[in-house]
């Protein structure tokens, strides 16, 4: 999961979308890097 930080509201954001974060750090969210590491199983 991808983490990102909205300097404007103080909001954090978590993605697994890798084009999703694109999009938010083009709209100007700060890329925080990688939240954590999950399973994939999708359970």
């Amino acid at each position: 999961m991808y983490r990102l930080y909205n300097p404007n509201s103080g909001e954090h954001f978590y993605t697994s979308s890798n084009g999703e974060r694109d999009h938010l750090i083009s709209r100007g969210w700060n890329y925080e890097g990688i939240g954590w590491y999950g399973t994939g199983t999708g359970r």
